[in-house]
């Protein structure tokens, strides 16, 4: 137990010693939320108001019109003569257009009021946007027609936000809005990261003190499972800090900026029992990953060649990822659910289940308890790849050697 202790305090302190490690488990979430929530932001901005279609002062180029069918008088609160041009006649307009003054202008037709086509003129050709009818002239237009520009504000933007309830008689009386998506995507994420950054420490710990030849003398005085032992609990300790400071930190943010969020129609609250939970998953996550990666790292022969397969061995960590939306859209379907009771998937998925929606109490203990499981037997099949021949051989891992290692040590 004492060699155990003694690995474990040197994996703790050399890794925390090190300043990456404090610059990724700092500055790798605030730019990851930040991303997050101003991708959010601009969704939101875009999809609601009357902002997409009021021009932006010194960001919204000037947009020209010929106006053969009389009907804009007036232009609406928030544009000009400067932002919306008139131009008597199309050959002016195209004059503006080769002067620069203008990137591009409409024709509104004589007939437009009974389905005459307007035509937009561009200074070249612009595959995304150019021929879009731009909004600011449809609100003018809207305007014009109706006499009153916020009925055409309205009429532009009908919706400005929504917000849904939930009639499953679960009693939750569950909100859902573009903000409700924000957190389940930041715990998907956070879980994902701390779980193949912690792991991944393993992995290079091992090949690295193989690379050094460090391992061979530090098996003259442990035993190879002790010294594994020490190691993912070790880093099981670094990881629950990052996981802390992660979590800690996000809560905390997130009760500091409630009563704003309120403001722009976030209501949404993490459930009770979310940190037990999301903790206990996670620790026995890790210990399911920390224990594949160590083997791995043990018979590969370098910090290289182990690298070549941890895209392999966290490949179903990334399905959870890969389908979030459909995970945090539907939290209670059936693609989350079973992704949640996977041992390989469940590490990430449950805890975003639980940020999204509340989680019957036997999805959560089920899919722990075969987490428990699935983690021990993985922990019995590291310790039967753990050994000094293992840990001394140089030779080239794949497959069949990792088969060959299982029966050899199944011998022993």
């Amino acid at each position: 137990m004492r060699r155990i202790w003694l690995v474990l305090k040197n994996e703790f302190r050399s890794t925390v010693g090190k300043r990456s490690f404090w610059f990724t488990t700092i500055l790798f979430p605030l730019v990851l939320v930040g991303l997050m929530v101003g991708s959010q932001l601009m969704g939101w901005n875009a999809a609601t108001g009357t902002d997409h279609f009021i021009p932006v002062p010194g960001e919204t180029p000037p947009l020209g019109y010929v106006d053969h069918s009389g009907i804009i008088e007036t232009l609406p609160p928030g544009i000009d003569e400067h932002t919306l041009m008139a131009f008597s006649t199309e050959n002016e307009a195209r004059a503006a257009v080769l002067q620069g003054a203008i990137e591009r202008f409409a024709i509104i037709p004589v007939d437009y009021v009974s389905g005459g086509v307007v035509t937009m003129v561009a200074d070249k050709f612009r595959p995304v946007d150019s021929f879009d009818f731009p909004p600011m002239l449809a609100y003018t237009l809207n305007s014009n027609l109706l006499g009153d520009s916020s009925r055409a504000g309205l009429l532009m933007a009908p919706l400005t936000q929504v917000t849904k309830e939930s009639t499953s008689g679960s009693g939750d009386g569950e909100i859902d809005n573009e903000w409700a998506l924000i957190i389940p995507h930041i715990v998907l994420m956070a879980f994902y990261f701390v779980v193949i950054m912690s792991s991944s420490y393993m992995l290079q710990s091992v090949a690295r003190e193989k690379e050094t030849r460090t391992v061979e003398m530090l098996l003259l005085s442990v035993k190879p499972r002790e010294l594994m032992a020490g190691k993912i609990l070790g880093l099981a300790g670094i990881a629950l800090i990052q996981m802390a400071i992660w979590l800690g930190g996000g809560l905390a943010a997130l009760r500091w900026a409630a009563p704003r969020l309120a403001e722009v129609g976030f209501t949404r609250s993490l459930p009770a029992g979310f940190v037990l939970w999301s903790l206990a998953y996670f620790v026995v996550g890790y210990l399911l990953f920390a224990a594949l990666l160590g083997a791995l790292g043990a018979l590969a022969p370098g910090t290289r060649e182990g690298n070549q397969f941890v895209f392999v061995a966290i490949a179903p960590l990334m399905v959870p990822l890969l389908m979030s939306s459909s995970i945090v859209g539907n939290p209670n379907g059936g693609l989350a659910v079973f992704l949640s009771l996977f041992p390989f998937t469940s590490i990430v998925t449950m805890p975003t289940r639980l940020a999204a929606s509340g989680v019957a109490f036997w999805e959560l203990a089920v899919g722990l308890v075969i987490l428990v499981v699935v983690a021990y037997l993985f922990v019995l099949f590291a310790a039967r790849l753990v050994r000094a021949d293992t840990l001394l051989t140089t030779r080239v891992l794949n497959l069949k050697r990792v088969v060959a290692e299982l029966r050899a040590g199944g011998r022993s």
